[in-house]
């Protein structure tokens, strides 16, 4: 792991476990360290991060409009996304983290993309460079 990188891990082990400890944190020195990490993370990859958030986090510390120009990806599995990040634009949304698939034998997370399927394919496509193809549907 080169150096940039093993930085960035530690960052986000940070992030993480700051994410867990809300309550017992100041703000202005978590914002601080989020920002490194952006930075960090945007001269190591080229690309500008989503930031996953919690409800009590985002409440917490990103809440009025902290890092507006990021996309976020929010976690909440009690209540759809515009309750607890009020008008805030979201990208992905982490609805379940209990979820089932067939294959995989532990319960998983279930995420969902705010878009149509063309605005998924195309944020993908400018993202990664993939391509997604169509989406298979069921016949009974």
């Amino acid at each position: 792991m080169t150096t940039t990188a093993a930085h960035i891990a530690k960052v986000m082990n940070r992030f993480a476990l700051t994410q867990r400890l809300v309550g017992k944190l100041k703000r202005e020195e978590v914002l601080v360290e989020i920002r490194q990490m952006l930075a960090e993370m945007e001269r190591h990859y080229h690309k500008h991060p989503i930031i996953y958030t919690t409800v009590d986090f985002y409440q917490n510390m990103l809440d009025p409009g902290e890092f507006s120009n990021y996309r976020i990806w929010v976690r909440s599995t009690k209540y759809p996304p515009h309750v607890p990040y009020g008008q805030r634009q979201w990208t992905f949304w982490q609805y379940r983290s209990d979820g089932h698939i067939a294959g995989i034998p532990n319960a998983v997370d279930q995420n969902t993309f705010n878009g149509s399927w063309n605005e998924w394919r195309s944020w993908l496509a400018s993202q990664t460079g993939l391509h997604a193809a169509s989406p298979v549907s069921a016949v009974s």
